[in-house]
């Protein structure tokens, strides 16, 4: 009985959909939050090993965490996906993947032959 007492709860609170903070409406932060989220508690642990514990790492690590996730979608991740509609990138990922690092060699060097 309790699964389903609790999957109710559950679906409902997931379903809710929560204001956002205007600083962090305009960008997916959710991908440098997973990158980041594992790495930081585990730094956090092995240069302060006197702030082990669970609370001090969480309060140390979620800020800085966001931070880096917010600045990490603002100067490379944002940049990249607007480079995946670019014209030169089309014509590059329409060749076949082992012919990609040829053509790539050749746009970088500014030779548009073929």
């Amino acid at each position: 009985m309790s699964p389903v007492c609790t999957a109710y709860p559950i679906i409902s609170f997931g379903t809710i959909s929560f204001p956002k903070a205007p600083i962090l409406s305009d960008g997916e932060y959710s991908y440098g939050i997973y990158l980041y989220g594992w790495l930081l508690p585990q730094m956090h642990m092995h240069y302060f090993p006197e702030f082990r514990d669970w609370r001090f790492n969480m309060l140390f690590t979620v800020p800085i965490t966001v931070l880096i996730a917010f600045l990490s979608w603002n100067i490379i991740e944002k940049r990249a996906l607007y480079l995946k509609n670019h014209p030169r990138m089309r014509r590059f990922m329409a060749y076949p993947v082992r012919h990609r690092s040829l053509k790539a060699l050749s746009l970088l060097r500014g030779s548009h032959s073929g």
